[in-house]
């Protein structure tokens, strides 16, 4: 079990880089980068690479570099690339040791690269930081419910078909780039990082909320996660083919993963497959270890059949 941090007074001595893609975000970014910059830890680079906006969004950069221009970096696309490769050139710009991935409208609080800087300073052996997050609106002390624990430590299982950690929540070593570039064609980019980090790395959970959310329509990640959602077989498939690529996998989560390739490749999207429900039910302990369901162990083994049925419909 890894150990949270005890504040001791140690000052953090680390580099870090934030990585900000933007598309049409006018509405939102200035609050952003504002909050960015209001860090009581400053960003020694922050990253901002624009996918070619057809609103006022690249102006509105433009003033931001104008008044910082010894930290900000400023790209844009001549065509527009989509949210993924605009994450992956954005990671290839980083300098620092450690990189703070951000959207183009969320809310940090002050605290956030600090906390960050000072888990990451008392866990060297820590790959990948993620933490909690309000929602923009909501009162900061509230809890969010959720159906899985936070993923920590290593190891694969479920993350084959299931990506466990948002970009917007992810801190870690920039010596991982090297496992992440170039991120696989049709691959949402942090579930690439989530499988690579679990192959590769440790993964520790920050339990504080260091930044809001906003839930809106207008997300560029989300409408694009939903439209894949209609279809989940194709991307799925697409994952577990890039996932196989990589060679330090554990035994068991290769087994799995083979296993999964086999199934998907006859799977046929939005049907019930008793072949892949049977894969599911014999490893649900191992799979679902951290899916959270409350009551009697007879309700728990009823949810978690339930559960390898949704799964094997998809």
């Amino acid at each position: 079990m890894l150990n949270a941090l005890t504040y001791m007074g140690i000052k953090p001595n680390i580099n870090i880089s934030v990585i900000v893609c933007t598309y049409n975000g006018a509405k939102y970014v200035d609050e952003q980068i504002e909050t960015i910059l209001k860090q009581d830890y400053p960003a020694s680079q922050i990253v901002i690479c624009d996918d070619c906006s057809t609103d006022n969004t690249w102006e509105l950069l433009l003033k931001w570099q104008t008044l910082h221009p010894d930290t900000i970096e400023l790209y844009r696309h001549a065509s527009n690339k989509g949210f993924n490769d605009n994450f992956a050139f954005a990671l290839s710009k980083v300098k620092g040791e450690y990189v703070a991935i951000c959207d183009q409208d969320d809310v940090w609080f002050p605290r956030k690269l600090s906390t960050l800087a000072q888990y990451a300073s008392n866990n060297p052996n820590v790959t990948l930081f993620h933490h909690s997050e309000a929602i923009l609106g909501q009162n900061e002390g509230a809890n969010n419910h959720t159906y899985w624990k936070p993923y920590e430590g290593s190891g694969c299982g479920i993350l084959f078909v299931l990506n466990r950690l948002t970009g917007h929540l992810l801190f870690f070593k920039s010596s991982l780039l090297d496992d992440i570039l170039p991120i696989p064609t049709n691959v949402i980019y942090d579930w690439w990082i989530n499988v690579v980090v679990a192959v590769n790395g440790v993964t520790m959970f920050v339990p504080e909320k260091l930044m809001a959310y906003r839930n809106h329509g207008d997300s560029a990640y989300f409408s694009n996660v939903e439209k894949q959602l209609s279809d989940v077989t194709k991307p799925v498939l697409i994952a577990l083919e890039a996932f196989s690529t990589l060679v330090n996998i554990k035994p068991k989560d290769r087994h799995y993963l083979h296993r999964l390739l086999e199934l998907y490749k006859k799977h046929k999207s939005n049907q019930f497959d008793l072949v892949l429900f049977l894969f599911f039910l014999k490893n649900r302990y191992s799979l679902f270890k951290d899916y959270v369901v409350a009551g009697s162990k007879i309700y728990r083994e009823i949810f978690l059949i339930r559960l390898c049925r949704a799964f094997s419909k998809w």
